[in-house]
């Protein structure tokens, strides 16, 4: 494998995701990935093995500030914040039927144990606001309520009024 072309097409992307402040991990993480291999490779072959532990510990820092930005910190928590209300609530079963939505269990669990992992995706947030009706300025900003407001129809307001004048 050409590892010089990994990196450039890895920080190539990483430059243009930059511009619109989602940075690749999954491509970062499948360069570190390749880089450990590689890395295991040099050791079987007794090889120089340096460049290759810096580089990865360079991805891997890269990765980790970008996860550290209090926005994203603040997100994860409140993704599980929601989640944890819902099982308390009884209106999902638990954490693995969440990830029935095709979350990876693992990162799941690993993510829960550290906010500053950088594992959240932006799918795992759709079903709290589709299904569960989370408020999606809630979840990404922290503003107005954790459930969306629902507008009472007139349809409503009339059932109502029949039950309280009953």
């Amino acid at each position: 494998m050409d590892y010089n072309r990994l990196v450039i097409d890895t920080i190539k992307q990483a430059f243009v995701s930059y511009t619109s402040g989602i940075l690749p991990t999954d491509n970062i993480n499948k360069a570190i990935l390749n880089i450990e291999i590689a890395i295991d490779n040099a050791i079987t072959e007794d090889k120089e093995t340096a460049d290759l532990i810096a580089l990865k510990n360079d991805l891997e820092d890269i990765k980790k500030y970008a996860m550290q930005h209090p926005i994203n910190v603040e997100v994860t928590s409140r993704f599980y914040e929601a989640v944890n209300f819902l099982i308390e609530n009884k209106t999902i079963r638990g954490k693995q039927t969440y990830c029935m939505a095709g979350i990876d269990k693992r990162s799941y669990y690993r993510q829960e144990s550290d906010y500053q992992a950088s594992l959240l995706q932006f799918f795992w947030l759709i079903p709290l606001i589709t299904e569960y009706r989370i408020n999606a300025k809630w979840l990404l900003t922290g503003k107005g309520g954790m459930f969306e407001k629902r507008e009472v129809t007139e349809a409503v307001r009339l059932l109502w009024y029949s039950l309280i004048t009953f």
